[in-house]
Order: structure tokens, then C-alpha cells, then sequence
């Protein structure tokens, strides 16, 4: 995986489906998110952010340095 500002590219083998865990840090929840998968757009849109996503992901990592305050599931099509 890549990342350029707002925009994550996947390269993917025999994957149907991944999460991706945004840290407001990291991205710019105000503007869209834009997720392209083996050259596919998969996701374009605006995520909010979820209390409930921060401490389930916080509770299972117990690393304070790693806070995820979205997630987004991604399902590929053949």
C-alpha cells in the first residue's frame, strides 16, 4: 500500500475484502478519502469520524501511538 495525501493505492492478490484504519493524524478527515485497488477506484467519500472505532481498535492494540478514529471495509470485485 501507498499513500499520497488523501489517496491510499492497494496492490492485491487473491483478496476479496480489507479494512483500512485512518488516524486523523495521518489523513484529513474534512475532505474525501480516495482508496484505488489494483487501478480500480473502490472508495471516494468522506468518513467521520467514530468514537466507538477509536477505543474498540485502542482496546485490542494497547499502543497509545496507534489511534484510529475511522474505518473503512473494502470489498473487490472480480
Amino acid at each position: 500500500m501507498a499513500r499520497k495525501g488523501n489517496t491510499i493505492e492497494a496492490s492485491t492478490n487473491r483478496v476479496t475484502a480489507f479494512t483500512l484504519l485512518l488516524s486523523p493524524d495521518v489523513f484529513d478527515f474534512d475532505q474525501p478519502i480516495q482508496v484505488v485497488a489494483n487501478g480500480t477506484q473502490v472508495f471516494n467519500a468522506r468518513v467521520e469520524r467514530n468514537v466507538k472505532t477509536l477505543l474498540k481498535w485502542a482496546a485490542a492494540d494497547n499502543d497509545r501511538t496507534m489511534l484510529y478514529g475511522a474505518e473503512v471495509q473494502i470489498k473487490l470485485t472480480r
